[in-house]
């Protein structure tokens, strides 16, 4: 597996990536670390950016998994909607989704079918879905915090199950890496289904004091907060409320963060 920084490297011509690499270097060596490692990530793709000339190194890339999550939309809607509990389904095939990470995998190297397979049979390592669900059945009010491009294609699924009208769809304000924007939610048909709102933070995650007052707003305010993946756990604990964190682990920070094996599925109340 390859680390972020020799991933983002990938996106430079040969006689810049040295440079990028020495930079990333003393920047880890400045770097505050009791903050979450998705600031560091923002520093990173922020050098990332002016070296390669592009606001958006991954947008290929991105489209690419949007389009190929696409393509498999129709036989996940059969799967959910075949099964005997949907919206348990549906969410099982989101939190799948979270392997589209191209900050841990290689894009050319991720298997949505498999993973989505896996994570219908698995017993969760953390499971709090008996009372996401059930707290689903009442309230009015969802946030649900997107992570990446790709898998917000899965999310939908699961959005359609929760009651479109009632999800309000946050995504990160900038590209970064392969998170998901209103682009990508744009590609998705997404916004098509729900409300969808920039959070206001650039970095790969939700850190609330980079996120715009509409957002915290309507974080304080919402019934249920559903977040996705590694770098939205980083920055959104605590906040002194309640989230269900959806996510498959996919570094040895998170596990041991949450005492779970590498590629588990976890399904995790935190306040």
């Amino acid at each position: 597996m390859k680390h972020a920084g020799e991933l983002a490297s990938e996106n430079l011509p040969a006689h810049t990536r040295n440079a990028f690499i020495s930079d990333i270097r003393d920047r880890i060596g400045r770097f505050d670390f009791d903050n979450p490692p998705p600031l560091f990530a923002l520093e990173m793709y922020g050098v990332l950016k002016i070296m390669a000339g592009t606001d958006d190194p991954y947008a290929e890339h991105k489209a690419l998994y949007n389009r190929k999550a696409l393509a498999l939309y129709p036989r996940f809607k059969e799967m959910v909607s075949g099964s005997a509990d949907p919206l348990d389904a549906a969410l099982r095939i989101a939190v799948a989704g979270n392997i589209i990470d191209f900050g841990i995998h290689d894009a050319n190297d991720i298997r949505i079918e498999e993973t989505v397979q896996a994570s219908l049979g698995a017993v969760f390592f953390h499971d709090d879905t008996k009372e996401l669900k059930e707290r689903l059945k009442s309230l009015n009010s969802v946030l649900y915090i997107a992570d990446n491009a790709g898998e917000i294609v899965m999310d939908k699924l699961f959005i359609e199950q929760i009651g479109p009208g009632r999800v309000t769809c946050a995504v990160r304000s900038a590209p970064i890496i392969n998170d998901a924007t209103k682009l990508d939610a744009e590609q998705a048909g997404l916004d098509s289904i729900c409300t969808v709102i920039a959070s206001g933070s650039k970095a790969s995650g939700t850190p609330l004091g980079l996120c715009s007052d509409e957002f915290r707003s309507i974080f304080a305010s919402a019934d249920v907060v559903i977040a996705k993946g590694q770098g939205n756990f980083e920055t959104l604990a605590p906040t002194g409320r309640d989230v269900f964190h959806l996510m498959m682990v996919k570094c040895p920070v998170i596990s041991r963060e949450t005492g779970a094996p590498l590629g588990s599925f976890l399904a995790m109340k935190k306040g």
